[in-house]
């Protein structure tokens, strides 16, 4: 009988370990980064960093916003919503470069955003949000 809380087996391949974990079966292997791995025994979890829009939420003035999305955690990839709805690691749009907000005039428009890893010891960020309104200048 095996503990399926301990890891069977482990190879190192360029900078990552690959564990063969039995709880997933046979021949199923996730990647770690090798630098958490002391000995054998349970993981260690991290979370990754929340991401950070680069375009403070508030009121602006023009109606196209293009926002910047980091974060501090490396390697990591983003997904973004916005309709409100919330990102996850496998539903919104894979960010790739900046977000362009094109906002209706008077209406809230809610980007939301979730940082994640291929890394099994690191689990998804929370999910930043902000809400981005566009007030259209007033003629007199």
């Amino acid at each position: 009988m095996h503990n399926h809380n301990s890891l069977a087996a482990a190879a190192l391949l360029s900078g990552l370990m690959f564990v063969s974990v039995p709880a997933f079966g046979q021949g199923y292997s996730l990647p770690i980064k090798s630098s958490v791995i002391i000995g054998p025994g349970p993981l260690t979890y991290q979370q990754v960093s929340a991401p950070v829009f680069m375009a403070w939420p508030g009121n602006f003035f023009w109606s196209d916003i293009e926002i910047t999305i980091t974060c501090a955690t490396s390697g990591v990839s983003i997904r973004y919503t916005t309709d409100g709805s919330t990102p996850t690691p496998t539903y919104g749009t894979l960010y790739s470069g900046p977000v362009i907000l094109h906002l209706p005039a008077y209406q809230i428009v809610e980007l939301r955003a979730i940082a994640y890893t291929q890394y099994v010891n690191y689990t998804p960020s929370v999910v930043t949000d902000g809400l981005y309104t566009y007030y259209p200048p007033v003629l007199y």
